[in-house]
């Protein structure tokens, strides 16, 4: 039977069986249910349930597209995807995703597209499989508990390796697992494969491990059809299984409500997911007939409430009584489904309510965060009651409510009245309401539902490393290779700990790695380094599938090992084209034992310290009568896996079918090395026959136990000429040191050519703006080990046929960050993609005026940037470094219009952060005088924030700042707290002082006020720069001295764009007086002084600079320089010395590229030419330097295009 036929008739049985107990007549009720004696639903925040961990359902495209209904698609289309997983309107909001583990490996491609489009939304991804491998079982006794297969006995580690390669081919793919199960239905098995209770355990017991090795994947308990207690009762009772079993899986099908609870499972501290279900029924075109979807909404009620289950997922996703029509539309039954799915999420806590307050209604209520609750109640009756809701202990700020009805679908309707600690809501008959509930915080801080983030690459540490495997705490992820055994311990080359690799049958048995499928990519340059202990030559090596899916070796790097530690490097190794790259250390002959240590791959050209080589050169000079190997041995060494004819390193049917057909059609299917050797099982030796196939059949039926079966008696020695040396021996020792290309100045100046410096917009004595490559405004400033960290809003530039626009701000979701530790060059490490469908923050549309702040929380020190999503709240990111990668920690704006406090304040915008000496967090926050008295519009907010600085704490304060308009800031000073905004432009008569746009500043004791106005700081842009504009500034101390961080529109004008509205960052110096005010500060081109000599003998990235020309900036956090013909930039003040030898620089050109490196300026004199060959990888060149001392200026001009990553002097 084909795969395709096994697969429809196994699903199709799936359905069958379900419908038998589907039907009106054979579905169970639920248990009786009695009113509680009150009416009202009293919810109680702080006493919790479980997890919840999201709604989902299945995709199965091999079924579907031999079921297709309506003309639909096997698999889901990406527009489907996007209303199943998106969160958006007329989205299902689901947040996980149930996938096929065919039994066939080929099919295996067909789960990937629809994965990966869901994971990309933030979907989480489990398995499941129906069958094992045809080579793997043997017919069961029939019936749904006889089943139509069984795994074979003694087959038990072959499926386990099965599941273990699915787990890593779908990692190769971009999709991580979260959890794969045992075994689909093992009780109801009478078209798939059965499994008794204590069979699943102990295979559970004796092969989980196997199954997850190597991965980060959950294993799961066999999914059972009507959660039969006795598969779980056999792993909470088996202590091994009960171990290696992560988290169980069931089925509702006929799942009373009574049978649902199952306390000792819900107390064995593991999660339980309820992982298949359809209700009421599968009838055709059942799923837009209401009230039948109300039955949807219960049931998950009930797993929730009864069940406590984390998580709840249905059958297809799509199909004609399901949550969405094959089509793609959205059915009743998937609104119902939504009315949880879209406000309970993914680490939402269920927290008590009253389950039934009157007949027929059902509630549920979550914890969304300290400050936010979600309560789902279901009517299914045909009253239309009144109900009351009452929050113990806490008050209500607002209520919005989401309804599904026989005429309404997830809509918005009218928020319900609310006072106190309660609120009030009609029920109508047969519907679902679901109300997000938001409430002043108890300050407990709990951070519970976000949306879901997508897993995302690894990022490289502040030296580079993606790994680094000490092998001190534990294997690093390195498991065995071939029959090998691989244990932490041994001899160490650094610490206490090496991986030593055992038990090794062939030389190329030893340890792997499966490298990360985002994060290395194909075609990428990466540097890898291992030090290696053992007998001969070690040899660093790679496996991966090439482009037809064939898997591929290749070798990165080797060095010959007499028992002392070799070092295996490659600093600049291009992965092959291909996918599941597996890192692997293996030995080119011999089988003895050997170590690794101190593994680690980096980014490309990060070079990795290791032993001193000493190799020893013999100069042979006679030559010994040739000697006659053993055979066995001989042909032995040609073989990599007895009996893997397709090289795929696991010996199954597909090796019997490829020696069959190699036999049919040997031009078409030739048996290439390793394959042909290792097909040859039955009289090794002799040749190709069918008794081959024949005798890996047996092995894998258990009746051969060994490969191969037979050798062939006319195996023939082979003569093999022995050389004999001489004792003379020459002894080198490596070093690391790049090679000083050596040039002809003269020669090179001639072909470098005549180049046109680009033109600069930033005079030589000026320092304002900070850069002139783009444009940043509303600087929000962070100190942090000794450099000064702007984050800026990004005001790129507008076009309309092919014309500059003025700058509108409603495109704007991306932030700069530039850095800088002198005040004059400054690091560009590009932009953080924050709002809009491919930002970090998917639910704003726009990413404004940011601030950043530093915190040590839990020892760790912590970034935390905040931004303003328009004028409509403030969105928080977090990190663990100052440029990045950000994560939006809450997957929603942190204070919004709705808000408590907030609710009037026309701009909720302009936040400005201080973590005070005790630690405590503060925002700062608002603007705007729209329907508000001019001269005390009250519309700035002050408010505490939590202990991990993502929410905050109360009710926020009214700061009444005179002519308040926009811009917040804060800073403190001698123990005073002052807080500086930008007045509005309606300031005439005042009795202040203070003038139009202006910054001006107030004093407090108390970092939440009252502030009393003090004076002005700094007029408005136009009295220095001509051109007026909103003021937007930061008021930061660095090393002793106090700084006015601002914007202004001079650069535009320079640039001939005036009035455009485009904005730059700028810095002046500030006066505090002894008295505690500001002096005024006037705004300059010139800036402020460079406050450090530069050090050009440290590796610098090139995106780091105080002028330049034509220069563009690529990347986010390690940023690049995008260079043309004439492009150029300047390093100010560079500390060169008594003299540079060379210089190093790390770049790529495409069609190639010189960069002369000058002094003073880029027609200066030239110190260092470095010519970066053709090509698209980057490469570090050493160059000589000629009179280069003293403090310099250094300019580096391009004549062709390049990237240029970093630089460094080398003396």
């Amino acid at each position: 039977m084909s795969i395709q036929r096994k697969l429809k008739t196994a699903v199709s049985a799936v359905m069958a069986g379900a419908m038998l107990i589907g039907t009106a007549s054979s579905f169970p009720s639920p248990a009786p249910m009695v009113a509680d004696a009150a009416s009202a639903c009293n919810i109680n925040t702080n006493k919790e349930y479980q997890t919840i961990r999201g709604f989902g359902g299945m995709n199965h495209p091999e079924w579907q597209s031999y079921n297709a209904q309506n003309g639909a698609p096997g698999d889901m289309t990406a527009a489907q995807v996007q209303t199943a997983f998106g969160n958006g309107d007329n989205e299902l909001g689901l947040t996980i995703l149930r996938i096929f583990v065919s039994d066939d490996k080929n099919a295996w491609k067909n789960a990937i597209p629809t994965a990966q489009r869901a994971q990309k939304l933030g979907a989480t991804v489990f398995a499941t499989p129906w069958n094992p491998p045809a080579s793997m079982r043997q017919n069961g006794s029939g019936g749904p508990s006889g089943g139509k297969y069984v795994l074979k006995n003694g087959a038990e580690g072959q499926y386990a390796q099965h599941l273990n390669d699915f787990i890593k081919y779908c990692n190769s793919q971009g999709v991580q697992l979260n959890s794969i199960s045992v075994q689909n239905e093992p009780d109801w098995s009478g078209e798939w494969t059965a499994w008794t209770p204590d069979r699943a355990a102990n295979f559970i017991a004796n092969y989980g491990k196997s199954v997850t090795a190597g991965t980060t994947t959950k294993l799961m308990s066999p999914e059972s059809f009507s959660y039969n207690k006795s598969f779980y009762n056999a792993i909470l009772n088996n202590s091994k299984a009960m171990q290696n079993c992560d988290m169980f899986g069931t089925h509702f099908y006929g799942t009373q409500r009574s049978q649902m609870d199952f306390p000792a499972l819900e107390n064995c501290g593991k999660e339980i997911w309820m992982t298949e279900v359809y209700v009421p029924n599968s009838d055709n075109n059942s799923a837009d007939r209401w009230p039948e979807g109300v039955k949807v909404a219960e049931n998950i009620h009930n797993a929730m409430v009864v069940g406590n289950m984390n998580a709840y997922v249905w059958w297809y996703i799509r199909r004609q009584y399901s949550p969405m029509w094959d089509t793609g539309k959205i059915s009743k039954r998937g609104y119902a489904m939504a009315q949880f799915s879209k406000w309970v999420r993914p680490g939402d806590v269920r927290i008590d309510a009253t389950e039934q307050p009157d007949s027929n209604i059902l509630v549920s209520a979550y914890k969304h965060s300290d400050t936010q609750a979600t309560v789902v109640a279901i009517n299914k009756g045909s009253n239309a009651p009144v109900q009351q809701f009452s929050f113990s202990g806490r008050t209500i700020t607002d209520v919005t409510r989401y309804r599904t009805s026989a005429n309404e679908n997830i809509t918005k309707t009218s928020n319900p009245d609310f006072s106190g600690s309660s609120f009030s809501a009609q029920l109508p008959a047969n519907s679902v309401s679901t109300f997000v509930v938001s409430l002043v915080s108890d300050g407990k801080g709990f951070e519970g539902g976000k949306d879901p983030v997508p897993p995302e690459p690894i990022e490289p540490d502040a030296n580079g490393y993606y790994y680094h495997d000490t092998f001190e705490n534990d294997n690093g992820s390195w498991e065995s290779r071939g029959g090998a055994s691989v244990n932490t311990g041994g001899t160490a080359y650094k610490g206490n700990k090496a991986l030593t690799v055992s038990d090794r049958g062939s030389a190329w048995h030893g340890a792997a790695k499966t490298l990360d499928s985002l994060t290395f990519k194909a075609g990428q340059e990466y540097s890898f380094s291992a030090v290696a202990k053992g007998s001969g030559n070690m040899m660093l090596s790679l496996e991966y599938k090439d482009s037809t899916g064939t898997t591929a070796y290749a070798h990165i790097a080797d060095g010959v090992s007499n028992g002392e530690y070799v070092q295996l490097s490659n600093t600049n190794y291009k992965l092959p084209e291909g996918s599941g790259y597996i890192l692997y250390v293996e030995t080119e002959e011999g089988t003895s034992d050997f170590s690794i240590d101190e593994v680690v791959v980096a980014k490309a050209g990060v070079k990795v310290d290791g032993p001193v080589v000493t190799t020893t050169t013999t100069v042979p000079v006679t030559t010994a009568p040739p000697v006659e190997q053993d055979p066995k041995a001989a042909y032995e060494a040609k073989v990599s896996l007895w009996g893997d004819a397709n090289g795929d390193n696991t010996v199954d049917m597909g090796d019997v079918v490829l020696i069959m057909q190699s036999l049919a059609n040997p031009n078409k299917f030739a048996l290439k090395a390793p394959g042909l050797y290792n097909a040859d099982v039955y009289e090794a030796g002799g040749g190709i026959t069918s008794n081959d196939a024949l005798s890996i059949q047996k092995f894998l039926l258990g009746t051969v136990t060994k490969l191969p079966e037979s050798w062939s008696n006319n195996l023939k020695a082979e003569p093999v000429t022995q050389p004999t040396t001489q004792a003379t021996t020459t002894t080198t020792t490596t070093t690391t040191a790049k090679p000083v290309q050596q040039i002809d100045f003269s020669a090179m100046a001639q072909k470098f050519g005549s180049v046109n410096p680009a033109k600069s917009y930033k005079k030589d004595n000026e320092h304002n703006p900070l850069i002139s490559q783009y444009f940043g405004a509303d600087p929000g400033v962070m100190e942090y080990d000794g450099r000064v960290y702007i984050y800026m809003t990004d005001d790129h530039l507008l076009y309309n046929n092919g014309q500059v626009t003025k700058e509108t701000y409603s495109t704007i979701n991306c932030l700069r960050c530039i850095s800088s530790d002198d005040l004059v060059n400054w690091t560009d490490h590009g932009l953080i993609n924050v709002a809009g469908q491919n930002g970090i923050a998917k639910w704003a549309g726009n990413s404004w005026a940011p601030t950043a702040c530093h915190k040590k929380i839990n020892g760790k020190e912590k970034f935390f940037l905040y931004f303003a999503n328009n004028a409509n709240g403030i969105g928080v990111l977090t990190s663990d470094s100052p440029t990045g990668p950000w994560s939006d920690p809450n997957g929603r704006a942190m204070i919004d219009r709705k808000t408590n406090g907030v609710t009037n304040v026309p701009w909720v915008f302009d936040p400005a952060v201080l973590v005070d000496d005790d630690g405590k967090g503060y925002l700062y926050f608002g603007g705007g005088t729209d329907n508000l008295p001019k001269d005390h519009p009250k519309s700035a907010r002050c408010v505490a924030l939590s202990d991990n600085m993502t929410s905050i704490v109360g009710t926020p304060a009214v700061i009444d700042a005179p002519y308040m308009f926009e811009d917040s800031g804060i800073h403190k000073y001698n123990g005073k707290y002052y807080y500086s905004y930008c007045t509005n432009w309606s300031t005439g008569g005042n009795s202040y002082g203070l003038t139009t746009a202006a910054i001006d500043y107030m004093v407090s004791d108390n970092p939440l006020g009252p502030f009393t106005h003090k004076g002005e700081v700094f007029k408005n842009i136009g009295n220095f720069f001509g051109t007026t504009g909103n003021n937007h500034h930061t008021i930061m101390e660095f090393k002793g001295q106090w700084y006015l961080f601002y914007h202004a529109q001079y650069l535009q004008d320079v640039m001939n764009l005036k009035d455009m509205g485009y904005r730059s960052t700028h810095i002046d110096k500030i006066t505090m007086n002894s008295d505690g005010t500001m002096q005024q500060v006037k705004g300059t081109k010139t800036g402020v002084s460079q406050i450090k000599a530069f050090d050009p003998y440290t590796t610098s990235r090139a995106a780091t600079f105080s002028h330049q020309g034509g220069i563009t900036i690529s990347g986010s956090g390690n940023s690049t320089v995008n260079a043309e013909k004439g492009s150029w930039y300047r390093v100010s003040k560079a500390d060169c010395g008594s003299g540079a030898a060379s210089l190093t620089i790390k770049a790529s050109s495409k069609n190639g590229c010189i960069v002369k490196v000058c002094k003073g300026s880029p027609s200066g004199n030239a110190v260092s030419y470095a010519e970066i060959p053709a090509g698209n990888s980057m490469q570090e060149i050493t160059v000589p330097v000629q009179d280069l001392s003293g403090e310099q200026d250094l300019c580096f001009i391009f004549n062709n295009s390049a990237s240029i990553d970093s630089w460094k002097l080398n003396k």
